[in-house]
């Protein structure tokens, strides 16, 4: 019996410790918002550089891991390369209030031309909660071309940009579930 155990302990640590992608992590000097920024790059096993893939940079990268887990459990595709950004200074970045518009344009000129050169994207999606849901609405109708699919978990409201929201060739979901609400927009 102790040896089942000690096996069946072994055999599940490897389940568990098993992914199918890798993370880099990297340090980018940013000129925009004058400071350095540390990015994580989600890879799916067997990627090539020429591959054509859809990626999904992750606001709030320091939580990006679990959520990147998440999909990975739910692909039956090729999933997407995955790009966590991880905070310095949240408020600053996320709210309409401060200066969103200098993290937008950081993303825009440094951050997506720098991890979509090696790739052929097919679709490129931001994700957001809470402060960084505010922000990808905010972004999508700041930079409506920017991105073609948003994704705002719990977002931070901010009824006075909402007015001119979701106009053109874009579709738009709510998901309700206890608690909280998510908007997931996407061009079509």
């Amino acid at each position: 019996m102790k040896y089942l155990i000690t096996v069946w302990t072994l055999f599940y640590s490897i389940v568990l410790l098993a992914t199918d992608y890798h993370i880099d992590t990297v340090r980018m000097t940013s000129t925009v918002l004058n400071e350095t920024r540390i990015i994580l790059i989600f890879t799916p096993d067997g990627l090539q550089n020429n591959d054509s893939v859809s990626i999904l940079y992750f606001l709030d990268g320091e939580f990006a891991k679990t959520r990147y887990d998440a999909i990975m459990k739910e692909q039956s595709v090729i999933p997407p390369v995955g790009i966590g950004i991880i905070n310095v200074n949240r408020n600053r970045d996320m709210l309409p209030v401060k200066e969103p518009d200098k993290f937008l344009n950081f993303i825009e000129t440094e951050l997506i031309p720098k991890f979509e050169a090696n790739y052929q994207i097919t679709r490129r999606i931001l994700f957001g909660h809470s402060f960084a849901g505010g922000f990808a609405i905010y972004s999508l109708i700041n930079k409506p071309g920017l991105f073609d699919q948003y994704i705002a978990s719990s977002p931070t409201p901010i009824m006075e940009m909402t007015d001119s929201c979701f106009t053109g060739n874009w579709i738009t979901g709510w998901i309700k579930r206890p608690g909280s609400i998510s908007v997931m927009v996407q061009r079509i």
